[in-house]
């Protein structure tokens, strides 16, 4: 009993101890090169929300009932100073941790920067990014374009947008950085194609069931050990490039929902046209759903037009604004009132 208890007593001093020689982050050193470094050593999460509270807290009053999803320390401006990057909830009533926030600590104070227009639950891991492996970070961020319809949405289409820091601030660069965005095309073609294999593959099964067989509303489902379709299009990556390009890969392991289906060929089609492989990349696709007797396809071609902005679009938005369906119509109508403002992507912005 004395030697358990003398354990705990250390144990207790010990722990102490190390939360002595927690650095106060608006006191401690963001360099590079400090003896604790920040990047390497991070703190607790609990000090980390505790200094966002208090930087937000100078500038305006703050809700503190959200909570700190992850972070990480890395030298976004390539000056030898690090960032702080926070995913975070806004608050615990909706956990969505889609909220994005950059701290630099400087010789003024700490400045900080409010991300106005991310969409998509994330992790910091898929928000930092060396995309060129140079060793120089990047920021990527999903702004979410469009949607079809569905409770909740049937699938989302997200347009994934590339920030570095520019000298004035946190800036989109994605124009930049064209191998990147061939990369994540060729990933959502896989995807694509995956579901688009294993949809072919139940439809051979279930036709080489005899009709007189098949119940009403039977759905036949392959039973076969030997077809795999997420391995199949996805292969395990093994030799030395596997950290460089591990964690694309990882996001697109798992077999793609159906459903996503019309969302991934939007974003597919949209990677395309940002690149200049065709002006009109998803007209084909647009126009099928835009003759489709389902509601909600028109509807989401009609969100689509409003996005690839051609004159073939535009006279299929048109036409679309005088659907019998009030929500195609409307759709349509508010694209063509929009028709020729210019896209504002969602920024970093200073309060």
């Amino acid at each position: 009993m004395i030697l358990t208890g003398g354990l705990v007593a250390l144990s207790c001093v010990f722990a102490s101890s190390l939360s002595a020689t927690q650095p106060d982050l608006a006191k401690a050193d963001w360099s590079v090169k400090a003896p604790h470094n920040l990047a390497h050593n991070p703190p607790p999460s609990d000090q980390v929300w505790k200094f966002m509270n208090d930087a937000w807290g100078a500038v305006f009053a703050v809700d503190e009932a959200g909570n700190l999803c992850s972070f990480r320390f890395v030298d976004l401006r390539h000056s030898g100073q690090l960032s702080l990057v926070a995913v975070y909830n806004a608050s615990i009533r909706f956990p969505t941790c889609d909220e994005v926030n950059i701290f630099d600590k400087g010789a003024t104070g700490v400045e900080f920067y409010r991300n106005s227009g991310i969409s998509e639950r994330t992790d910091v891991g898929h928000v930092i990014d060396d995309i060129n492996v140079d060793g120089h970070f990047e920021l990527v961020l999903a702004d979410g374009l469009t949607f079809k319809e569905g409770n909740p949405p049937a699938c989302e289409v997200f347009w994934p947008r590339v920030y570095s820091w520019t000298g004035r601030g946190y800036t989109e660069v994605s124009s930049q950085y064209p191998k990147y965005y061939q990369r994540e095309l060729a990933s959502v073609k896989e995807k694509i194609a995956a579901i688009e294999v294993a949809e072919a593959a139940a439809q051979l099964v279930s036709s080489a069931v005899p009709t007189h067989l098949q119940a009403p509303g039977m759905v036949v489902v392959q039973q076969s050990a030997t077809f795999d379709v997420g391995a199949a299009m996805n292969p395990p990556r093994t030799g030395p490039e596997q950290s460089a390009v591990a964690a694309p890969a990882q996001r697109s392991a798992k077999t793609p929902d159906p459903d996503d289906l019309d969302c991934l060929k939007a974003e597919a089609a949209k990677m395309e046209r940002f690149l200049g492989i065709s002006k009109d990349a998803g007209m084909l696709e647009a126009i099928r759903w835009a003759n489709s007797d389902d509601r909600v396809q028109r509807e989401f071609a009609a969100r689509i037009f409003g996005d690839i902005r051609t004159p073939e679009a535009l006279e299929y938005e048109q036409t679309l604004s005088r659907d019998s369906e009030p929500d195609v119509a409307s759709t349509a109508k508010y694209q063509l009132k929009h028709w020729k403002e210019p896209v504002q992507p969602p920024t970093f912005e200073r309060p």
